[in-house]
């Protein structure tokens, strides 16, 4: 589990430190105060062995385009790197800084100009310190033609993989793949002893539910989620409304997260706030028993209320979950962790902490 942060130089944190960090964490601030870009860093942390990393989050982001037609291959492919950063790397030294439990995770680019390439490639490389003694750099993906090409792991020794997952703040661009991926996700757990959280959370907003289960669709080769009420009747889930789905999801994808990290961007989407409190609860029960370090953002006052609820729940003994504000001051955004009991004063008082 991380228990601090500190970044530099990421998209618009230029110099972001948050001293301390809990089990389950709650992410506020005004738009482009960073909330989103603090769980990219999160990411690119903890999932630093899969080469993917990085690109996967320029193409989350749908950057993987450039505006200027009349630019070269090799320019363009360098903008698209260099969004990742603060100053987007005007100076071309600029690197991107991570660290996180006394190790780091480093990040830069470099344009390579060699006589038997044309037009010149690009290069992104990263550096993960675990050992200040043996510091690691290696490439992560090159490009020289608009696009980035993963570069097979150049390191000799293997390392684990760490379980991270991101759920995104709407359903994703490809609704196949983000369909198929659930439903792997079921599949994985339908017959482990967990699953009976996946019905109990739908079960927050329709008690009727008894099962669900991933049905293919032959023509759009995808599967969809059909829910089996108590009375027999079959329903397609996903006409169910938004917030039963966002539920579905952020469950599933839990319960794949075990020992891992779960990323919940815009945590409010699609649900009332009558259900949240809930799934809180849910949530960090999950957390506890399957050891995952939680991170969501919020613009919602119903979700901080329903978190504390929660974190309060039993005064003597508060919950490990700790609510994060960012707010730009002077051009740089700055953390302000508050713990359960000033969390508790807050709501209590109605103050408003999101501006």
């Amino acid at each position: 589990m991380l228990n601090n942060i500190e970044i530099q130089n990421y998209r618009n944190l230029k110099h972001l430190r948050i001293e301390k960090l809990g089990r389950v964490n709650l992410i506020i601030g005004r738009n482009n105060t960073g909330k989103t870009s603090l769980l990219e860093a999160f990411y690119l942390f903890v999932n630093q062995d899969e080469v993917e990393a990085v690109s996967n989050i320029i193409n989350n982001r749908g950057e993987r385009y450039s505006l200027e037609t009349s630019e070269s291959d090799s320019e363009k492919t360098l903008k698209i790197v260099n969004n990742l950063f603060w100053d987007r790397n005007k100076n071309g030294t600029s690197v991107i800084k991570i660290e996180s439990n006394d190790k780091a995770f480093i990040l830069g680019t470099r344009k390579l100009l060699r006589t038997d390439i044309n037009p010149p490639t690009i290069q992104c490389w990263i550096e993960i310190v675990r050992d200040k003694n043996k510091p690691q750099k290696f490439i992560v993906f090159t490009g020289s033609r608009g696009e980035l090409k993963n570069i097979p792991d150049e390191r000799n020794e293997v390392t684990a993989t760490i379980n991270v997952k991101f759920v995104e703040s709407t359903i994703a661009s490809s609704r196949q793949n983000h369909s198929n991926q659930l439903a792997a996700y079921h599949d994985s757990i339908f017959l482990e002893d967990n699953y009976e959280y996946v019905i109990e959370a739908l079960q927050i907003i329709d008690n009727n539910i008894e099962r669900v289960a991933y049905l293919p669709d032959l023509i759009l080769n995808e599967r969809f989620p059909v829910a089996r009420l108590k009375n027999g009747e079959r329903i397609n889930l996903l006409s169910m409304g938004d917030g039963i789905n966002r539920i579905l999801a952020i469950i599933l994808t839990m319960l794949n997260c075990e020992d891992g990290y779960l990323l919940i961007d815009e945590f409010e989407n699609g649900l009332h706030y009558s259900v949240q409190e809930k799934l809180w609860e849910i949530i960090f029960h999950l957390a506890e028993r399957l050891n995952i370090q939680v991170f969501a953002t919020t613009h919602s006052s119903d979700t901080i209320r329903a978190f504390e609820n929660i974190v309060n729940q039993n005064e003597m003994t508060p919950l490990d979950g700790l609510l994060i504000k960012l707010e730009n001051i002077n051009d740089t955004i700055k953390a302000t962790t508050f713990e359960p009991g000033e969390l508790k004063i807050i709501t209590d008082n109605l103050i408003e902490v999101r501006r």
